[in-house]
């Protein structure tokens, strides 16, 4: 898949990879769904700004089924500052961060090309430029990340709580690339969600 913008991809668990939930029977989805059993919104904390908007019928009917859209209010927010990136990729173990060219072929593998020659640092800050391709893994062991992964999965638990009861191993990701970046063909095994934040994807 190409990318045309510089974008930003917001934890793909909690997004690409909410890794949140564990795998569910389909029958048991469709009599859960069919019962309409979503529980209240009102058990958000209403003093805290929704980070998503998510609509539950649409939730019900499409979750662990098929793709279906939810928006967002993280653009802008400045955890996903290129400046606050570069901060947690220096803060997190070094083999948390992946990063590559990003002008490859679909076949290459993922984590397969070439490296650019620059360090971490210099391809955040240089990612318009520099062709590149960049995965910050678990992005949930650093504090302030993990706070606002949880208030995404919090909201998201409100909804699938009744179709899959006890989110677990709730993990973050976050990707950077550059315009026309190629992502190779892979299959992810968890439920996710994928936000993105800035470009085009």
């Amino acid at each position: 898949m190409q990318d045309r913008k510089i974008w930003i991809d917001v934890f793909r668990n909690i997004v690409h990879h909410f890794d949140g939930y564990r795998k569910m029977d389909k029958r048991k989805h469709f009599e859960i769904t069919k019962r309409k059993l979503l529980p209240s919104t009102d058990e958000l904390k209403p003093w805290l700004p929704r980070l998503l908007d998510i609509d539950g019928e649409t939730f019900r009917a499409s979750f662990n089924r098929s793709p279906f859209f939810i928006k967002h209010n993280l653009a802008g927010h400045r955890l996903f500052s290129l400046h606050r990136l570069i901060e947690l990729a220096s803060r997190l173990p070094e083999e948390k961060v992946k990063y590559n060219g990003a002008h490859i072929s679909v076949a290459t593998g993922l984590y397969g090309g070439p490296r650019t020659g620059l360090s971490i640092r210099e391809t955040i800050r240089r990612i318009e430029e520099c062709r590149s391709w960049m995965v910050i893994n678990n992005v949930e062991l650093d504090p302030e990340y993990r706070l606002l992964m949880d208030r995404c999965l919090d909201e998201v638990q409100v909804f699938s709580e009744a179709i899959d009861p006890g989110m677990c191993r709730r993990e973050g990701y976050i990707f950077i690339s550059s315009p026309h970046s190629v992502t190779p063909f892979h299959m992810d095994p968890e439920y996710n969600f994928l936000l993105q934040v800035r470009g085009e994807k």
